[in-house]
């Protein structure tokens, strides 16, 4: 078992012996490092799943605020309008208190409708069977109509409504960009005190066509904003809040603004606690399909939100 060579044999045990005892300390360094690394996918898997958890718990509770609102929203036109007509089923009711009834029922009436409308305009995007009729059309005509309409009908009445409306050609649906300019600016004037600032913008920046609309109310939480623009993030508004509405009409503008292959995203200086107004904007930008504005005689403007 020995070499003749003195020195030799112990030479190769040696040798045997320290490969022997690192190919061991290789393989406990390979299990520390396999323990560690199921360590970290289990800990990451139970991170998510409390994430997941917490996102669902939270939606639940928001639906069913939604809900609580939606009851809320219903009831209050139809007791309204509920009043009207027993009005005018009094006998001998006069002239002008039976067209005062009767304008409540067709102010409600459009309330109602306005309501039933968001929900039906959400599950359609969401269904993906909502469909635009794109055509070669000028933003700030389209915006233009729109502040002129608020204000004809009172909806902006109270405010300062500035208007800044540079010449701004695109390619959409007329009818759902007028959707999106309208929930907007109706979103503003319901967060903006009387007397308040509302500033309606378009313009181009670069090769971006850009609407930018900015009130003077009291700001959005920072825990809102993040998800100002998701369904049932405005469930959570106490039900005897001031401004009325479920709040899906943001939903309704990015579901738009998305089927439009654009970007929307909101800003805000947060909520101000002393009641001093903070500035709060919405933007919406709308990708245009360059080839189609070239088959129309038009540059391609590629908008994007600011």
């Amino acid at each position: 078992a020995y070499d003749v060579h003195p020195g030799r044999p112990f030479r190769r045990v040696h040798r045997l012996r320290q490969v022997r005892e690192g190919v061991r300390a290789r393989d406990v360094g390979y299990q520390r490092d396999a323990a560690g690394a199921r360590e970290r996918s289990l800990n990451d898997a139970l991170a998510a799943e409390a994430r997941s958890r917490s996102a669902a718990e939270s939606a639940s509770r928001s639906k069913d605020d939604l809900l609580a609102m939606l009851g809320h929203e219903l009831r209050n036109p139809l007791n309204a309008m509920k009043a009207a007509v027993s009005v005018l089923d009094m006998a001998n009711v006069r002239p002008e208190v039976a067209v005062r009834a009767r304008d409540v029922v067709k102010r409600q009436i459009g309330h109602l409708t306005s309501i039933i409308d968001d929900l039906l305009d959400v599950a359609r995007l969401d269904s993906g069977k909502a469909q635009l009729n794109n055509v070669t059309l000028a933003l700030d005509a389209v915006v233009r109509h729109v502040v002129e309409t608020f204000g004809e009908t009172g909806s902006s009445s109270g405010h300062a409504v500035v208007v800044e409306l540079d010449a701004v050609w695109v390619i959409g649906d007329e009818t759902r960009i007028e959707q999106v300019v309208s929930n907007l600016l109706d979103n503003a004037c319901k967060y903006t005190p009387r007397g308040g600032r509302i500033s309606v913008r378009v313009f181009t920046e670069g090769n971006d066509a850009v609407l930018s609309i900015s009130d003077s109310g009291s700001g959005i939480a920072p825990d809102v904003l993040p998800r100002i623009f998701d369904l049932f993030a405005q469930g959570e508004r106490t039900l005897d809040r001031s401004q009325g509405g479920l709040g899906l009409g943001l939903t309704v503008v990015r579901r738009l603004v998305h089927l439009h292959q654009g970007s929307i995203e909101a800003s805000s200086d947060g909520l101000d606690p002393d009641g001093t107004p903070s500035c709060s904007s919405l933007s919406v930008g709308k990708d245009l399909d360059a080839a189609l504005a070239r088959e129309a005689g038009l540059d391609g403007i590629v908008c994007s939100g600011q």
